[in-house]
């Protein structure tokens, strides 16, 4: 792989640390193009991707040598992820040409070479033989692909090479070489696939390109919670969202009977029509849902209002895991029927709540992942508002405590005090100036006012003695 001389390289092997502002301008203009990982040192799914990345990043170096795999640090250059458009951590990019192509994927070094080859590779990929073929079908099960069968020439093989260079980052498009007098497109989705048949007299260009909108959504197909929270459908559509993950058999199991509710077209309600999806985000899906979730789970999303159904045992994973087809479509049924409560909405007390919950799950994450560095930016702060308070509220101050029987001594003491310094007042001031009369006057005033208040509190402690017994007295 071909880096840039005065790139880092990083604590795992084939990733350039870029350190600074000059050496990423560098990067994203390099020939070859460059692979950018945003992330922050805090983030918890960053650190978890760095394994993947790693292993994307060793098989690129196969694939494409002039290729730049790097990282950056996007909480040390903000300017830099402002100029990429960077929303969260971990974001891919990958610049070439001037232009920047985002990875959306599941975060799997198999993915990421995946999205890297249909951005530099040519828009269609040749098959060598049949078992290739069916090795893609397996491949791309829950997903949709194209497949050109005959000769590369003639006005149908061009036309789907200008469609396959329009679509070449949202579906895959393939070629079986065959010896055969006229080609045929075939779109593979749902578990089959369809042939394309073009009429005379339309421009086959735009058919290729209509049969290609007609079919590229599957009927059970992944999306992340950016794209979920952005889709655009009408009223009555209704999002059933599966969460799964890659390495547990029961989420493979759950996913299944969401692939099969998808096939098969189940509505339980002919007002809402459900699309079904899977999904793997379930940090994305926390957020949008306010709450922890755990694969496997499921729930329903309103795309018009943003509001959602969770499953009565979303809190509980393994049950969630054991559930079978019958216990998912009785939900279902519940939900559309409106036996299910709704949570979330666009309002701006839920968008202060999903703040408080993010915040709170950012703050979490990173006292789980790097400890340290949740020790530096909370602890250090924390401990000075601590010592603050503790000077504040714990200070010794002067003690006023006077015993109860000392008050009587104190008073005369204090009458004698007074006494003494009002004749040694008048004796100074019999031989003073006018203007050291007037200072004095003003000092003695002050004194006899502060002594005046002592004497009161002196007074006030004492036991009252009532009228009658003084005049009997």
């Amino acid at each position: 792989m071909t880096g840039l001389s005065n790139l880092v390289q990083s604590s795992f092997a084939f990733i350039n640390e870029l350190f600074c502002s000059r050496t990423f301008t560098k990067a994203i203009t390099s020939p070859g193009g460059a692979l950018v990982k945003f992330y922050a040192p805090w983030c918890g799914y960053c650190q978890r991707f760095e394994g993947p990345y790693s292993k994307a990043a060793e098989t690129l170096g196969k694939v494409a040598p002039r290729l730049i795999v790097a990282r950056i640090d996007g909480t040390r250059f903000p300017s830099e992820a402002s100029f990429a458009q960077v929303r969260g951590y971990p974001t891919v990019l990958l610049f070439i040409g001037g232009k920047s192509y985002n990875f959306n994927g599941e975060r799997t070094a198999k993915n990421v070479v995946s999205f890297v080859e249909s951005v530099l590779g040519p828009p269609v990929e040749k098959l060598a033989n049949v078992d290739t073929l069916k090795k893609k079908v397996e491949e791309h099960y829950d997903a949709v692909f194209f497949l050109y069968r005959g000769l590369d020439s003639g006005t149908l093989w061009e036309a789907y090479n200008v469609t396959a260079e329009e679509y070449r980052l949202l579906l895959p498009f393939y070629h079986l070489k065959e010896k055969a007098e006229v080609g045929e497109i075939f779109v593979y989705k749902d578990g089959g696939k369809r042939l394309f048949e073009p009429k005379k007299g339309i421009d086959i260009q735009q058919q290729i390109k209509n049969f290609v909108e007609q079919n590229r959504n599957p009927a059970f197909g992944y999306i992340n919670a950016y794209d979920l929270r952005h889709a655009q459908f009408d009223d009555s559509t209704l999002i059933c969202v599966f969460l799964v993950d890659h390495v547990s058999d029961s989420t493979e199991v759950f996913k299944k009977i969401g692939r099969e509710l998808a096939f098969t077209n189940f509505n339980p309600s002919s007002n809402i029509r459900l699309k079904f999806v899977w999904t793997v985000d379930a940090s994305g899906l926390s957020s949008l849902a306010m709450t922890d979730l755990e694969s496997p789970n499921i729930f329903l999303f309103f795309p018009t209002n943003h509001t959602m159904m969770l499953h009565p045992y979303y809190s509980q994973p393994e049950t969630m895991g054991n559930l079978k087809k019958q216990f998912v479509t009785d939900f279902l049924i519940d939900a559309t029927n409106g036996r299910i409560p709704m949570y979330g909405g666009k309002g701006w007390l839920v968008s202060i709540r999903r703040f408080c919950f993010d915040f709170l799950s950012s703050c979490k994450n990173m006292i789980q992942t790097s400890p340290l560095i949740a020790l530096i930016t909370f602890g250090v702060p924390l401990g000075c508002l601590s010592c603050l308070l503790y000077c504040i509220c714990c200070a010794q101050g002067e003690d006023l405590y006077v015993p109860e029987e000392a008050l009587p001594a104190i008073g005369a003491e204090a009458r004698r005090a007074r006494m003494f310094d009002r004749r040694q007042m008048e004796e100074q001031l019999a031989s003073a100036k006018y203007e050291d009369t007037s200072r004095a006057r003003s000092i003695y005033s002050r004194n006899a006012v502060r002594k005046k208040i002592l004497e009161s509190t002196i007074e006030e402690s004492k036991p009252t003695i009532p009228e009658e017994s003084r005049k009997d007295r």
